[in-house]
């Protein structure tokens, strides 16, 4: 029989796994990470742009999960919008190209308003000193009708190229608008900044925007650049998971920083 108040037999202790060499590399932990950018984001989301009616934009480090092909989008409807004779801009915006360029194609030469109004009769091998007399005659009432016609083609042109500079000019304090401190002072930091804020090209100022926004300063690295690129798409592609990638690479390797 056995005793009433003996204990049953404790088991053994598992024994200790064997270290593991210096040499040896430990497989990434995976770690959960709960609203890891949380912060920066909160920086961006509190930021009130002039326009409420458009989004607003900041700094890779205010949030990295930023649309560009949105605002610039919203930018146009914009513009469609509030904007006189906005097509210039509206394309502009949509191309990222000089309005300027489109509206050359508007220019209303001599040559295109004759082809687009009249045609002058040519000479024909039997044709008579009267007939010749009459065609001249006829031929130099539709040309004076042309430049008449291109004269006032030409004063609206002008007016429009008056209303796009104008334009451009808007746009560029619209866009600066909605732009966070951060950012606006990447963008003065581009070395031909002072160039184009005198000239308020706000096209140049959208691929700017773009760019730093997509962590491409005048400043940046291209292979840092590059580096960040890939490690922004691996932690998109985790969710809110994050592998500490860093943290088991032999003595001597450094951590790339900045991203």
């Amino acid at each position: 029989m056995s005793e009433p108040n003996s204990q049953p037999p404790v088991p053994a202790p598992a024994p200790a796994p064997a270290p593991s060499s210096g040499d040896e590399r430990q497989p990434p932990t995976r770690i959960p990470v709960r609203d890891w950018n949380r912060n920066n984001n909160n920086a961006l989301r509190n930021f009130k742009g002039k326009e409420a009616s458009l989004p607003v934009l900041g700094t890779r480090k205010e949030a990295w999960t930023q649309n560009t092909t949105h605002f610039l989008k919203e930018l146009e409807n914009y513009v469609l919008r509030n904007f006189k004779q906005p097509a210039p801009i509206a394309r502009g915006i949509v191309e990222l190209e000089d309005p300027n360029n489109f509206l050359s194609d508007e220019l209303q030469t001599l040559t295109r308003c004759m082809e687009k109004l009249v045609t002058l009769a040519e000479a024909t091998a039997t044709e008579t000193d009267v007939e010749k007399v009459k065609r001249e005659a006829d031929n130099a009432d539709k040309l004076a009708a042309v430049k008449l016609y291109q004269s006032s083609q030409m004063a609206i042109f002008s007016k429009k190229m008056d209303v796009t500079t104008s334009n451009m000019t808007t746009l560029w304090g619209i866009i600066i608008g909605q732009c966070t401190k951060a950012l606006v002072a990447d963008i003065r930091a581009e070395h031909d900044y002072e160039d184009k804020a005198e000239a308020f090209d706000s096209i140049w100022l959208l691929k700017t925007i773009k760019r730093i926004v997509h962590r491409v300063t005048a400043s940046s690295n291209d292979f840092h650049t590059a580096f960040c690129s890939i490690k922004n798409l691996y932690k998109f592609r985790q969710g809110n998971q994050r592998i500490l990638q860093w943290d088991h690479q032999p003595s001597g390797t450094s951590k790339p920083g900045g991203c």
